[in-house]
């Protein structure tokens, strides 16, 4: 359980069960997004790394991340359940598509 505030919108016991904090409403990004999200910067050091945390039913548009150096970006799913798309393939259930890697 972590002791980070709780931003309204966000059920109390999914954020107190997460390891990282959920952020401030995800506003910068907000035209990638059907629904809330929430953004909370982890560390800026050598790799950049941040928690989003998306409401039930929030969809998060295709969009790509141009990287100038290293990658582009890696997604680490903490907590939920959700769906993850290759481009040019179908959305497939985030737990099927770690079957594929």
């Amino acid at each position: 359980m972590n002791a980070y505030p709780i931003p309204v919108g966000v059920p109390t016991a999914y954020a107190q069960s997460l390891m990282f904090p959920v952020g401030e409403p995800n506003s910068a990004y907000a035209q990638y997004f059907t629904g809330r999200s929430w953004l909370a910067s982890i560390s800026n050091e050598q790799v950049s790394m941040a928690n989003v945390t998306f409401e039930p039913g929030c969809i998060n548009h295709w969009h790509i991340h141009h990287a100038t150096r290293g990658g582009g970006q890696m997604l680490i799913c903490v907590g939920g359940r959700g769906y993850a798309q290759t481009e040019g393939f179908e959305p497939v259930d985030e737990a099927e598509y770690a079957k594929l890697k």
